[in-house]
């Protein structure tokens, strides 16, 4: 004989089905009531295919509330499950809650897939939506909650880990969260880590038409990979930062990123990672890795912003510098997406770029050294007619250090090259922005015969003496051919 029956309810220790409890899962009729109680009655909870209705949820209301429920909760799910709310005001809301109670230490939380919408979101400010999970803090250090999948549409996002109550951040931390999927498509966030969130794993985050795809701030030991469609405009599609709190919280460290963006048609920053004062906490161990298409001239790859309080707007004020430590590989299509910085710190930061094809802006250059040593398209020129190089050959490359730049050019004739009349220069990558001149070395060889000078860079261009009154040209210091070569070396402030 078969068993046909649908439910648990018959096996003792079996799990609680909610279509015991009373829900129907058409959509229509309201399971709040009946999936609470199923909560209330069980740590394990089964959802059979359907979609559930848990009603309209008011300023800071949560559908099913989790808080205090104790460890080893577990949500089984059968084929295709949503839960369905209608947010009436722009407070937070969500559709679970998980909060432990004081002195509790694990959680042994367990989800299947499972699928949240919200038909009262609105994604244009003021926003409103509900979170799929809120998981809060309490007065000890509390985590290890696995998810295989959380799917979002029209929701405020995924999953939100914050802060209870200003209690002590330092001391008291959720931590080990892994999640197998996240997909939210049209949001705000897809994942949240507010302060809280320690030791996390997103195996993957995809995201569509949502403003911040990840964002995690004091936070340690996080890694996630990320897929964004068409970001909708902010500050930082990819949002990783320091910020004051009321306890004193950890820095931002350990963080591994892989971020691919597709179809952006809007102003963003692919990557913000920012400080938030008025205290300064410490930004290190960030590694990033960039696989951005962009058509939106100008959006920013990375951007590194100080803002003094939140909500506020970015401050250029000099102050220490305290984001160090930051490896950056990958690509980005558009030149114009660069890496860039809105800050202006007085101490510089560590950068190692290990790509080639990740484009730098000038500014970022005031406030961090880069390990790496970049090749770039440096310009010949002639106070009176300018030279070409034809099928010469004409390199460039430079790297920072401290706060200097240290520029190398080599030029090499070729039988089309031409050498105009007037003294010659040669752009810099980044303006000298000392208020004197800066020197290195200069060698020119012809045929075997080599002379050697100094050269010298101020403002945007380097030059090159040979004495006290000659400068090179097409006829210093000889009558330039093909074969000949110019070797210059120069280190400047920036």
């Amino acid at each position: 004989m078969t068993l046909t029956k649908a439910t648990y309810s018959m096996i003792t220790g079996a799990p609680a089905n909610v279509l015991d409890f009373g829900a129907v899962g058409d959509g229509v009729a309201n399971d709040r009531d009946a999936i609470q109680a199923a909560f209330d009655a069980s740590d394990v909870v089964c959802f059979p295919a359907g979609t559930y209705y848990v009603g309209q949820l008011a300023s800071g209301a949560t559908a099913i509330d989790l808080r205090g429920k104790g460890n080893n909760i577990t949500i089984l799910t059968q084929g295709f499950v949503e839960l369905v709310c209608e947010t009436t005001n722009t407070s937070e809301t969500s559709f679970f809650i998980l909060r432990p109670t004081d002195g509790e230490t694990s959680s042994n939380f367990y989800c299947d897939p499972i699928r949240f919408r919200d038909t009262g979101f609105v994604g244009d400010y003021p926003y409103r939506g509900a979170v799929g999970f809120l998981i809060q803090n309490g007065n000890s250090n509390w985590g290890n909650l696995r998810f295989i999948g959380i799917y979002g549409r029209d929701i405020y996002g995924a999953i939100q880990v914050s802060n209870y109550n200003n209690s002590d951040i330092s001391n008291n931390r959720i931590r080990g969260l892994f999640v197998d999927e996240i997909f939210v498509d049209n949001g705000i966030y897809g994942v949240n880590l507010a302060a809280q969130g320690d030791g996390c794993y997103f195996k993957k985050i995809v995201t569509y038409q949502v403003y911040r795809a990840f964002f995690a701030y004091n936070v340690q030991g996080v890694e996630a990979t990320i897929y964004a469609r068409n970001n909708r405009s902010t500050t930082g599609v990819i949002n990783l930062g320091w910020f004051t709190q009321a306890s004193t919280p950890p820095d931002l460290s350990g963080v591994k990123v892989r971020y691919v963006a597709r179809e952006c048609v809007e102003s963003v920053n692919h990557v913000l990672i920012n400080v938030i004062g008025p205290d300064l906490g410490t930004i290190k161990g960030v590694d990033l890795d960039l696989d951005i298409q962009d058509t939106v001239t100008g959006n920013r790859a990375v951007n590194f912003v100080y803002y003094p309080t939140s909500g506020g707007y970015p401050d250029p004020t000099t102050l220490a510098n305290t984001i160090t430590d930051i490896v950056i590989r990958g690509r980005v299509e558009d030149a114009s997406n660069t890496i860039y910085s809105e800050a202006n710190f007085t101490t510089p930061g560590r950068i190692t770029l290990l790509s080639t094809n990740i484009p730098v802006a000038a500014s970022a250059y005031n406030n961090f050294v880069f390990s790496t040593v970049r090749t770039y398209a440096t310009t010949w020129t002639a106070s009176s007619v300018n030279p070409a190089i034809g099928n010469g050959t004409l390199s460039a490359e430079y790297s920072v250090s401290d706060g200097l730049c240290i520029v190398s050019i080599q030029l090499i004739a070729g039988s089309t090259t031409t050498f105009g009349t007037g003294v010659w220069s040669f752009a810099l990558p980044i303006t000298n922005r000392g208020a004197l001149p800066s020197f290195g070395t200069a060698r020119a060889s012809d045929g075997g015969t080599f002379y050697v000078g100094a050269a010298y860079a101020s403002g945007t261009v380097a030059q090159v003496a040979f004495n006290a009154t000659l400068l090179a040209q097409n006829t210093v210091p000889f009558s330039w051919g093909s074969g000949d070569v110019l070797n210059l070396t120069v280190t400047y402030p920036i």
